[in-house]
């Protein structure tokens, strides 16, 4: 018999540049595994510093209630001039890891 120990998912949000592809990866104990950029269209050397780690880890290790930027009282540093397509992925983030929340409380696989 196998243990549910969390989900990974895809999320989507609209960036600056269009669509943002997410993959979301939650443990059972509402922690943020991981978050990594699929694709996205956003602005070269500004809205694209998305898929840079050190933004990519400030998702690492926080709970669906730390999921917004620090300027709405959240734990995500937004990057400087790329506020449009942080606050896609922050948000997108966190209406996945909601969901996953939601799935893991249920106990559905």
């Amino acid at each position: 018999m196998s243990t549910i120990t969390g989900y990974a998912a895809t999320a989507q949000g609209k960036g600056f540049g269009g669509r943002i592809s997410i993959a979301v990866g939650i443990g059972g104990d509402g922690i943020i595994k991981g978050v990594r950029i699929i694709s996205h269209a956003e602005t070269p050397g500004l809205g694209s510093r998305i898929t840079d780690e050190e933004f990519l880890r400030q998702f690492e290790g926080k709970r669906l209630e730390e999921l917004r930027l620090a300027k709405e009282g959240g734990t995500i540093e937004a990057i400087t001039g790329a506020t449009i397509s942080t606050q896609a992925v922050t948000t997108a983030v966190g209406d996945k890891a909601k969901e996953l929340m939601e799935l893991l409380t249920e106990g559905m696989p």
